[in-house]
């Protein structure tokens, strides 16, 4: 048994990785420290939202399914957001959530926390880990790279403060939206008034 252990501890050294790195479709940490949320946050709505997405089963883009009916993730995200703590809960979401919950939480520090975006971003842009997007009825397979910072000639470039509807004023034709250029963030947060 202590050798099976000191062969797992050899692995995981010997690929650099840290739990913050590791962006596999693994399922969440399940030992999640009740505690620590307990201290970043005061209600139970936020307690239970950041639960939801740590726990995140896909990448949800706005309105879901045939009715269109507003993300419950979108609603969870929004529901951090209004937290005093909303950073460090994020930053601890990004630690201990599955690959969609890392994403959720990578657009929530992109909002309260642009220093620990950055570092966040980096991680998740070397990641070929793939993970289920869903908008509206359709659900795809995508890059999680691709979600953080898309390489597309026509990516929406949100500036800080402003709204998609802002940037749809201005620009026409189709558009990608990615978290790196604002497109996602802006999105949920927009939700929120919904």
């Amino acid at each position: 048994m202590a050798t099976l252990v000191l062969i797992a501890v050899i692995l995981f050294s010997s690929f650099g990785m840290t739990s913050a790195q590791n962006v596999n479709n693994d399922p969440p940490n399940r030992c999640l420290d009740e505690t620590v949320l307990e201290s970043l946050t005061a209600s139970a709505e936020g307690r239970a939202a950041a639960y939801a997405l740590v726990k995140a089963e896909r990448f949800e883009t706005g309105s879901v399914g045939y009715a269109g009916t507003p993300s419950s993730y979108i609603s969870n995200f929004n529901t951090i957001a209004r937290e005093k703590e909303a950073a460090a809960i994020f930053k601890y979401i990004f630690d201990k959530g599955s690959t969609a919950g890392k994403l959720y939480a990578l657009n929530g520090l992109y909002l309260t926390d642009r220093e620990a975006f950055d570092r966040s971003a980096v991680i998740l842009k070397k990641s070929d880990a793939i993970v289920q997007v869903l908008n509206g009825c359709l659900m795809w397979d995508e890059s999680v790279a691709k979600i953080v910072e898309s390489d597309a000639a026509n990516v929406a470039i949100i500036e800080p403060g402003k709204t998609m509807k802002d940037f749809w004023e201005t620009n026409a034709g189709a558009h990608q939206i990615d978290i790196a250029h604002g497109g996602y963030p802006a999105t949920f947060r927009e939700m929120a008034d919904i």
